[in-house]
């Protein structure tokens, strides 16, 4: 405990910069939450998550997954509980800080361990979409889950506070006054991302946001951990029981539903997260100080702003195991073409059943 009321004293005076007017939010911890002593821990508005080996609780602790995560509490709520928002536009902000030694998300070139740090979601179990923080801690990834699409690859630096800005459009319809239905910037830049479409694409996802709403949690959620424990370690223990996808947990295949169950050599490595200044509503924060940012709506962007982005964009290509979409390989280039095989390249070094799920410009 002292050691982190130390860590807490670093950062209150590490005297993190923000560009914008941070307005508190009332907010719990999910359900589903484990509630270990340190997995949260607040002081001001610092907040510190934590996760260890074993940290599971409710659904989690029989469907591959660790979490703990806050959502907020809105004043417009639905029927579907007091963090649900009938809002049509959500805004959010924050900073975020990550130690130097978070631990590596990749074993052998492949993503093992996901650390989703943002979600939006309605009552289904598809989020609309969720930042993943990758590469060690050093790289984030947005991807519009429902309506599959996705935004650039950006970096970020550990031990430093980088802010964070979303903003996201509810409507379920296409609008042909809007060309943007999310937008993304990170530390005041901008992130490309392809976003013409309504982030509610199939159609019970659209049902449960316009009976349901949406809600917005953030904190640290580690789902399939099973794959990091299985890639990192030699010996696997034997009979271990497995959870396949239902409507409940809309997953690609077969997992290990209670890993923590069993005694592994080699155990999942301990995650911290610190966030500052966490801000979500329906109204947009008032001084942002971020790029191309228009006076108007939020969803009208410079068309040849856009245009520009587009052309100083590289390429990406997402490669993904046939019989296990859930392994995925990525690589970037100055070509479509170039990126498509470069990914494939990776894939096919390890698996002969490759098959390309997407590519697109990375800004």
């Amino acid at each position: 405990m002292k050691k982190i009321i130390y860590i807490f004293l670093f950062l209150v005076f590490s005297f993190s910069t923000y560009g914008y007017e941070y307005k508190s939010n009332s907010y719990r911890e999910k359900r589903d939450n484990t509630k270990k002593k340190w997995n949260f821990q607040k002081d001001g508005t610092i907040q510190r998550f934590e996760m260890r080996h074993g940290d599971t609780a409710g659904f989690d602790k029989t469907h591959d997954g660790q979490r703990v995560e806050l959502q907020t509490l809105w004043n417009n709520r639905t029927s579907a509980g007091k963090s649900y928002t009938s809002s049509k536009e959500i805004w959010t902000a924050a900073l975020l800080k990550v130690p130097e030694d978070f631990p590596e998300t990749e074993f052998n070139s492949e993503r093992t361990l996901n650390n989703y740090i943002f979600q939006l979601k309605s009552t289904t179990s598809l989020p609309l979409w969720d930042l993943n923080l990758d590469k060690g801690g050093t790289e984030l990834n947005m991807k519009l889950q429902d309506s599959k699409q996705s935004c650039a690859s950006v970096k970020i630096e550990k031990n430093k506070w980088n802010e964070i800005i979303t903003y996201s459009n509810l409507k379920t319809e296409n609008d042909p006054d809007i060309n943007k239905y999310f937008r993304f910037w990170v530390n005041g830049k901008e992130i490309f991302c392809k976003s013409s479409f309504p982030l509610a694409e199939r159609d019970k996802t659209k049902k449960k946001v316009r009976s349901d709403g949406s809600t917005i949690s953030w904190g640290l959620y580690r789902p399939a951990v099973s794959r990091w424990l299985l890639a990192n370690n030699k010996n696997h223990p034997k009979n271990m029981k497995l959870n396949c996808p239902s409507e409940k947990w809309e997953v690609n295949s077969c997992r290990v539903g209670s890993p923590f169950d069993y005694e592994w050599e080699n155990k999942l490595p301990t995650a911290i997260l610190f966030y500052d200044k966490v801000y979500v509503s329906s109204k947009r924060p008032g001084g942002l100080n971020i790029e191309n940012l228009n006076a108007g709506p939020a969803y009208k962007i410079d068309s040849n702003q856009n245009i520009k982005m587009e052309n100083t964009a590289k390429f990406f290509a997402i490669v993904v195991r046939k019989s296990d979409p859930s392994i995925e390989f990525r690589a970037e280039d100055e070509t479509k073409g170039k990126a498509n095989v470069k990914a494939m390249k990776k894939c096919l070094e390890k698996y002969d059943d490759c098959s390309i799920k997407s590519s697109g410009t990375t800004h």
